[in-house]
């Protein structure tokens, strides 16, 4: 009785499979007729568990609706065949229709399955379509979608009780209602154990690529077990103590811009760090590039990289170089050097999203820039949508019919959360009015709006039709002004302030305020040519002061003063005193009003010598004066004193 069942086996198997199954003494084999143990397999060899079911399904049905095409998103939660869809129809039905099932959260991408379905009139409960092909997904978002040739009533929910999708009628999706339906499923059996006629055991794969490789994790119990390698060294933990690799232990490894490849400390909370040391020691099994004392690594994309002409830092002495290797102070720069900020004030054009939901492939929407800008990014809200590629188009006026102002190529990814904003590769200066811009996408987005028209600058245009009551959920980013620079010192020495194109050693845009004293070199010892100032007064006299205001309209980069000024014109001055007006790059003139004192001091000496000349005149003339009076008195008395005469012959 020992050898009966054995012998019956490869008999019956034998009879099955002929030659394949032989049995000799107590031992079976298969793909062999010489078994050398109790079961000896030439070939594949697999064991798997049987495949599992399951649904998917919400059964509330406190809403009747109706709609050519009905259908719902729903979420896999793992790989598995699709078998059948139900969903519950009421009263008088179409004759006929098509089940179709798409990938991810609505109807925009190709169907992965079509099928003619047919639904009875009047049918009470659940209409199950089984699958002619079950349909083999992986986990992730669907949609199935029944299309009939009219209107088809079915029973759904307002309350939104299923987290994994959402009702979609007629091509739009409805976040707060779900279906009446169920989906049925196969799952993939599960490979337990599989060895290959290479000689390869896989436990969880069917493709194992080494002696041993398991799709999984694998539990080493009982006291004293580990794993033991070539060297005969057994590990029986994986340690995580801080001593990691060391100089002696090899790294090797591969990674891509997704998943990279990184040094981390032993408790993997940060990146490690590699000492001058460290990068001897790793030289041969880290690829690093050749480094130079006080090099500052960087990234160039995809590599690592150094360049100590750029950047360079002195450790022994803390000092900092850029564009220099040899830097002097504790920050040397070996170029042009901007504090401050030249992109101008950032303002915002937005509508935020109320709660409705639609669809299309053209987006866009209207509005009303206050002032001249430059945009820099433009925004909506998608949600649940499928990768999308597009483009980004700004039209001038309301609508698409003007002129087209700007595009730029974008990608929308997979499921977006948020706002999408593409940052425009070249801000697009704008005057003050309206402009729209429009999302120009591969396939059906769906999108949120707001209702009633909440924002008055302008209206949502969505596949070529505008809409008066609705907005879309945006935002419009621009730059206002030319912004402050703060200080600006190039590579020729000369220092702006409020200014990037510095025409002097300081040169200042806008007022200046100081306390204490401005002093201006004047050494005798520094000057040579030294002559008098002739004529100052008769220069100054041909001199106008004027009241005068800026024009701040007509030139706002100037930064030029506020209010009501007292001065001179510069071209009046230049013909008078060219010495004192200079003309920067752009043509303006300025005047060199502290050195107008030493004319105005000359021409002041001049005018009090006329008047010490005037005043000795009018003393020399005053004493004329006396004289005369004098004079005049004497010739009154010698005048009373003669006697009168009388006339002649009496």
């Amino acid at each position: 009785m020992n050898n009966f069942f054995p012998r019956l086996t490869a008999l019956l198997l034998g009879g099955l499979l002929g030659a394949s199954v032989g049995a000799q003494a107590q031992n079976v084999g298969i793909g062999t007729t010489t078994p050398a143990a109790r079961l000896d397999v030439n070939g594949d060899f697999k064991v798997a568990t049987t495949a599992g079911g399951g649904q998917i399904s919400q059964a509330t049905k406190s809403a009747a609706m109706g709609s050519n095409r009905v259908g719902q998103s729903f979420t896999m939660p793992g790989a598995a065949s699709i078998t059948s869809v139900a969903f519950q129809p009421y009263g008088t039905a179409p004759t006929g229709g098509t089940l179709r099932i798409y990938p991810g959260d609505g109807t925009s991408a190709t169907p992965l399955h079509t099928q003619s379905v047919s639904v009875p009139n009047n049918h009470n409960g659940d209409y199950v379509v089984t699958l002619t092909t079950p349909l083999a997904v992986a986990a992730g978002s669907y949609t199935f979608q029944f299309e009939f040739g009219s209107q088809c009533n079915f029973y759904g929910t307002s309350t939104n009780s299923y987290a994994g999708g959402r009702l979609v009628a007629d091509g739009y999706p409805y976040p707060a209602y779900d279906l009446t339906f169920a989906v049925s499923y196969q799952a993939a059996s599960v490979q337990a154990l599989y060895a290959s006629s290479t000689g390869n055991v896989g436990i969880g794969t069917t493709a194992p690529g080494q002696r041993l490789e398991v799709a999984g994790n694998v539990l080493l119990s009982g006291g004293g077990s580990g794993l033991i390698f070539p060297d005969g060294t057994k590990q029986t933990t994986a340690s995580t103590a801080a001593a990691g690799l060391t100089a002696s232990s090899p790294l090797s490894g591969s990674g891509t811009s997704a998943s990279p490849l990184t040094v981390a400390t032993a408790s993997g909370s940060q990146p490690g760090v590699l000492s001058a040391a460290d990068y001897t020691a790793f030289s041969n099994k880290f690829t690093l590039p050749s480094l130079s004392s006080g090099a500052v690594l960087f990234s160039n994309g995809s590599t690592l990289a150094q360049n100590t002409g750029k950047l360079f830092w002195d450790d022994a002495s803390g000092r900092l170089g850029v564009g220099t290797a040899a830097p002097g102070n504790t920050l040397t720069v070996n170029g042009d050097f901007l504090v401050g900020s030249t992109a101008g004030t950032l303002e915002l054009i937005s509508q935020p999203y109320t709660g409705v939901a639609t669809s299309g492939t053209r987006l866009g929407q209207s509005f009303t820039m206050p002032s001249a800008g430059a945009l820099t990014s433009i925004g909506f809200q998608p949600y649940a949508n499928n990768a999308l590629t597009g483009t980004l188009r700004v039209y001038q006026g309301n609508g698409t019919a003007g002129t087209q102002l700007y595009t730029q190529s974008f990608t929308l990814p997979a499921n977006n959360t948020g706002e999408f904003a593409v940052a425009l590769s070249t801000p697009l200066t704008v005057a003050a009015g309206t402009y729209t811009f429009l999302f120009d996408l591969s396939g059906q987005c769906p999108l949120q709006l707001s209702t009633s028209n909440p924002y008055s600058g302008g209206q949502e245009w969505r596949d070529g039709f505008s809409s008066s009551n609705y907005d879309m959920a945006f935002s419009v980013a621009y730059r206002v002004g030319a912004g402050s620079q703060a200080l600006y010192a190039s590579s020729s020495g000369n220092v702006g302030i409020g200014t990037t194109t510095p025409g002097f050693k300081l040169d200042v845009n806008g007022a200046i305020r100081c306390v204490g004293a401005v002093n201006t070199t004047s050494d005798q010892r520094l000057k040579e040519q030294i002559r008098p100032l002739g004529g100052a007064l008769a220069r100054v006299q041909a001199l106008r002061g004027v009241r005068y205001t800026f024009r701040h309209a007509q030139y706002p980069a100037l930064n030029l003063p506020q209010g009501e000024q007292i001065g001179l014109l510069a071209q009046e001055v230049e013909t008078v005193f060219p010495e004192l007006v200079s003309t920067d790059a752009q043509g303006y003139k300025a005047v060199n009003y502290a050195q107008l004192a030493p004319v105005l001091i000359e021409a002041l000496k001049e005018q009090q010598r006329q008047i010490e000349q005037l005043r000795h005149q009018n003393s020399a003339l005053q004493a004329d004066h006396a004289d005369l009076l004098v004079l005049k008195q004497q010739v009154a008395r010698l005048q009373a004193q003669q006697p009168a005469v009388g006339p002649a012959g009496q």
